[in-house]
């Protein structure tokens, strides 16, 4: 578990990037802090691992 201000978020050295974020108060993405938005949507970008819409399709499918 990792807890950070988005706009700050970076994984540790060796960390593998999350398949799963949740987030509260993203005052930063709903447009309350609109400064810090496109470095936080960088640093998310980076903290996560992406995933194809086939990816998503095998994952529903079980």
């Amino acid at each position: 578990m990792l807890r950070a201000a988005a706009e700050d978020l970076e994984l540790p050295p060796g960390t593998a990037p999350f398949d799963l974020d949740l987030a509260c108060r993203m005052g930063v993405l709903d447009g309350r802090h609109p400064r810090g938005r496109d470095r936080a949507l960088a640093r998310i970008a980076k903290a996560e691992v992406m995933h194809t819409d086939e990816d998503v399709k095998d994952v529903i499918k079980g």
